[in-house]
């Protein structure tokens, strides 16, 4: 990747609070301990290891597609901006969203 690594895209998605809810899977020939604590404390969702073999390499796509079109992920509009939700009364209250201030939460 000109310019940067996996590490590099991972930390900036991660570093942008409107993208840090993204999922994100890391695929690499990688087995390096340190290159899977990093993924993981950059904020990886997931690490997997490719397989060498095309056909296992295919299966092992389809098994994470499968697992994530089951997974629920905030609501978007056309832009893919995530859509506001309230959370007032609800167990996430505490919790600032990263596009809200505090005085939104407070007061909106």
């Amino acid at each position: 990747m000109p310019g940067g690594d996996g590490f590099a895209v991972l930390e900036h998605i991660k570093g942008n609070p409107a993208w840090a809810i993204i999922p994100t899977v890391v695929l690499s020939s990688s087995i390096d301990p340190d290159d899977i604590r990093t993924s993981y404390l950059l904020g990886a969702s997931s690490y997997h290891v490719k397989p060498s073999n095309f056909n296992e390499l295919c299966d092992q796509l389809r098994i994470l597609h499968d697992y994530w079109m089951t997974c629920r992920v905030p609501q978007v509009d056309a832009s893919g901006m995530q859509i506001r939700t309230s959370s007032a009364g609800k167990l996430g209250e505490r919790f600032v969203q990263p596009y809200q201030s505090k005085q939104e939460r407070v007061w909106g």
